[in-house]
């Protein structure tokens, strides 16, 4: 004899769930920083290429002011903001899942 307690669960119940919106948060703060490291990074290199005016070789004095320090930071930004964005939906796609499962069980014939 099997005994199964089933909870319905609907889509504002998943929603609210604390991980899921770390994680949507999460990407949503990487996602904006990649956006604002890109324009930097576009920025430092039409210095570089002298559209904006000023010498290009008194300007590399750090290396923060490197464009390609500052793509580098974005992509690496961007893939992090991925990430999170992928495991804010595995979450529910594990849920799913799980359900689904359940389901073949529980319809499959008694042996």
């Amino acid at each position: 004899m099997r005994v199964i307690i089933r909870r319905k669960r609907r889509d504002s119940d998943w929603a609210e769930l604390p991980e899921r919106q770390w994680a949507r948060g999460a990407a949503l703060a990487f996602q904006a920083s990649a956006a604002v490291s890109f324009a930097v990074c576009v920025w430092r290199w039409c210095v570089d290429l002298g559209f904006l005016g000023g010498s290009a070789a008194a300007a590399d004095s750090t290396l923060l002011e490197r464009w390609q320090i500052w793509l580098a930071l974005a992509a690496a930004l961007q893939l992090g903001a991925s990430i999170f964005f992928r495991y804010s939906k595995s979450v529910r796609d594990s849920e799913a899942g799980a359900r689904a499962l359940l389901r073949s069980r529980l319809n499959r014939p008694a042996a």
